[in-house]
């Protein structure tokens, strides 16, 4: 017995504590021993921590204001079954007349205006003609609010006014996540796009044109401010296209804007050149060919033979000389017993004689650990 309980310290453990409470119980002559008895002191101060807060102040919707005796209000994003993590609502708040004005974060009495556990005086609301359009929304008369993109976490301004927007007929664009328009105007991350609304379009995800240029659109966050200008290109608005897979063309150019390649600490505008659009083509979204060159996500695969570059299975490329996983390229590839193997539903890869070929571009030998080749 004393070689499982050294060889299995967990289970020496939970002897011990069968013991201990064992002993316990006949030193003390109670039913339940101590530690059990520690034990529901343990649980009934989790479960105690986790009482209700109250009733929620709207019943009928799923917001996040709970009151308290009908003395406090509390916010809670957890809700009402876990008491950590609420927090009580800025003092002067008049509990007779508060109200929820949304189905979780908007809020007033017959004072202020609130969103989630903050006072939005500093927006200078009018209160008469105040409505809410959704959880991040709301407009008055005179301006339009917006939550700061980027802001869910706590701080103390989350709602902004869109500077220069026309809260009648402001909008977000339904296909273009950061873009928002009125009547006169188009908003980027709802900042004023300075550019002409009349003849604005989105040629992709970081390229747009009105007609006087083509713009290169910010990776990052961009800074608060009342508007915001984009970078311009040297392309001609009239003659740039979209050419597919986040490319846009001129006459003579292709243009991407790439992402940290390769874990590149930095992001970059490629621009390659081409003689015909004839001679240009996708193998897929990630690969193109022009004429002897080939590409991976923009970016040129120095020892890459075009004419006979084609895919295999999955991620896998392939010419006369290397097998290619992404940017990566394997040149001592035994052709002749090269071949896919599906392992599992969820496992695939190419093996030679030799080593299997990884998707994520790692190489193990047939019998060994994973190693670069």
């Amino acid at each position: 017995m004393e070689e499982y309980l050294f060889e299995y310290p967990k289970l020496s453990v939970f002897v011990g504590l069968i013991v201990i409470n064992g002993l316990g119980k006949k030193l003390t002559g109670r039913r339940n021993g101590p530690v059990y008895s520690l034990f529901l002191l343990i649980m009934g101060t989790v479960f105690g921590s986790c009482s209700t807060l109250g009733e929620r102040v709207k019943k009928s919707n799923n917001n996040f204001y709970y009151s308290v005796d009908g003395k406090e209000i509390r916010y809670s994003p957890s809700g009402n079954w876990f008491e950590l993590g609420n927090s009580p609502m800025p003092e002067g708040l008049d509990i007779e007349t508060f109200e929820v004005l949304d189905n979780y974060y908007w809020a007033k009495d017959k004072n202020r205006f609130y969103y989630r556990d903050v006072v939005l005086d500093y927006l200078e609301i009018d209160r008469e003609s105040f409505v809410v359009i959704d959880i991040s929304q709301a407009k008055d008369k005179n301006k339009y609010y917006a939550m700061n993109r980027g802001d869910w976490s706590y701080g103390p301004n989350p709602i902004k006014v869109v500077v220069g927007a026309d809260p009648e007929t402001f909008e977000d664009e339904p296909d273009r996540s950061l873009w928002s328009k009125d009547a006169y105007n188009y908003f980027y991350e709802y900042q004023k796009a300075n550019l002409d609304a009349g003849t604005f379009s989105e040629l992709t995800e970081q390229f747009v044109r009105d007609k006087d240029h083509v713009y290169l659109l910010p990776h990052s966050t961009v800074e608060k401010d009342e508007s915001i200008s984009f970078e311009k290109l040297d392309i001609d608005p009239e003659k740039v296209r979209v050419f597919g897979n986040g490319f846009i063309r001129d006459n003579e150019n292709l243009y991407y804007y790439c992402y940290n390649f390769q874990n590149e600490s930095k992001n970059r505008l490629i621009t390659i050149p081409f003689e015909k659009l004839s001679d240009v083509k996708f193998l897929d979204k990630d690969y193109l060919i022009i004429k002897d060159k080939v590409y991976y996500d923009a970016h040129l695969i120095e020892e890459a033979d075009a004419e006979t570059f084609r895919s295999l299975e999955r991620w896998y490329k392939v010419d006369k000389n290397a097998l290619y996983i992404g940017f990566k390229r394997f040149p001592n590839v035994d052709f002749e017993t090269l071949k896919y193997v599906e392992k599992t539903e969820y496992i695939q890869y190419y093996q030679d004689k030799n080593f299997i070929y990884h998707s994520n571009g790692e190489t193990e030998p047939v019998e060994g650990e994973v190693v670069e080749k």
